[in-house]
């Protein structure tokens, strides 16, 4: 299946509950560089989205990985609730622990 850019949709959706955090991580990312229009964007964007940014006259550059990130989210909002998702990024050697009281 096709996975779309990681964003503030992605981010949105696992923050209220909607998709779980491990899958927003796990998503391709697409980074602006500070020169511009250019875009950095991981191995996995689309042909399809890579034509729509290049039609806008961003400059991709193509990396391995963006990013290195460990994240929680408690949609119910308390961190003592257990609803809380812990969720480390699979690109990297990271570990996401958490502990309740």
């Amino acid at each position: 299946t096709a996975r779309s850019a990681v964003g503030y949709k992605e981010i949105l959706e696992a923050l209220a509950g909607k998709r779980p955090l491990a899958e927003a991580l796990a998503a391709p990312r697409i980074m602006a560089s500070a020169a511009g229009n250019a875009l950095w964007i991981e191995p996995e964007i689309t042909p399809a989205m890579r034509s729509g940014l290049a039609a806008r006259g961003h400059r991709l550059a193509e990396v391995e990985a963006l990013g290195h990130v460990v994240a929680f989210a408690c949609p119910e909002g308390s961190p003592r609730k257990p609803s809380c998702e812990i969720a480390a990024d699979p690109r990297w050697f990271g570990l996401a622990l958490g502990l309740l009281r």
